[in-house]
């Protein structure tokens, strides 16, 4: 697909090369101060309050709470016994085929938002791991230059400008927001539209396991080290999501908040 934005930012350089340097040189400086003004004072006006929602706080902190007890009973003695009888070479081939069957959500995504050579890209890498890397165990693919580039319904939601929504703590699946919880039940159809109805739940199932055991030091850390887990947990969603603005700033107050 074209990109128009690239044309004119084109002209715009060839128009600006026939100016001085000076004179650019000049005007930047002049604006340079305003600007970094501005900036400080946006940094000042965003705090984290403005951004997460939660208004169902008391509600998911009881979920957060549950999922605990549920990480403890059940997610725990099965992540022990996956990486006492997987070998590493065994996960890292489960994760690769994981990552592989989403990859269809990313050739659908980046199309319905007009990115058609991100939809080919993706696609070649599908049918190249497919073929030449065993249905997706191993990662062919990204070896020879295919990079992936991940996509899916929630951020597709994102990039048409649907809200954020709020804050939701989901039982047996952790933090969310309601934008992207509706994004994930469109994944979700998309997998069992694609693959077998039982193929497709026992990706979602084998998902679940497989993000426990990335991120399960780090959340062991919070749980143990922080005041507020809970706090800690749904910041870093909304960060790892890219809600926060690249100019925010965390104030005084929103440490004395939580």
């Amino acid at each position: 697909m074209i990109n128009i934005g690239r044309y004119i930012l084109g002209f715009f350089l060839i128009g600006l090369s026939g100016c001085s340097g000076t004179e650019i040189q000049e005007s930047m400086d002049e604006k340079s101060h305003d600007s970094e003004k501005r900036k400080n004072e946006k940094k000042k006006g965003v705090r984290e309050k403005d951004i997460i929602w939660d208004p169902f706080e008391p509600w998911n902190r009881g979920v957060f709470v549950f999922n605990q007890a549920i990480e403890h009973v059940i997610w725990e003695p099965l992540l022990s016994v996956y990486r006492t009888v997987v070998p590493s070479f065994g996960q890292k081939a489960v994760h690769n085929l994981l990552e592989h069957v989403k990859v269809p959500n990313s050739v659908v995504s980046w199309g319905l938002q007009g990115e058609g050579q991100n939809a080919l890209n993706q696609f070649g890498r599908f049918m190249c791991n497919t073929i030449f890397g065993l249905g997706g165990i191993l990662d062919i693919a990204s070896d020879v230059g295919i990079a992936e580039e991940p996509q899916d319904f929630s951020r597709l939601l994102k990039a048409y400008n649907v809200p954020t929504g709020w804050f939701m703590m989901v039982p047996f699946l952790g933090p969310t927001v309601s934008r992207d919880f509706c994004g994930k039940l469109l994944n979700t159809a998309l997998y069992t539209g694609v693959y077998p109805l039982a193929f497709g739940w026992g990706v979602l199932g084998a998902e679940n396991i497989n993000q426990r055991l990335i991120f399960k030091d780090s959340i062991d850390h919070v749980m143990e080290f922080s005041a507020d887990p809970y706090a800690v947990i749904r910041r870093a969603y909304y960060e790892g999501r890219g809600e926060f603005p690249e100019s925010f700033e965390q104030g005084e107050d929103d440490d004395e908040d939580e």
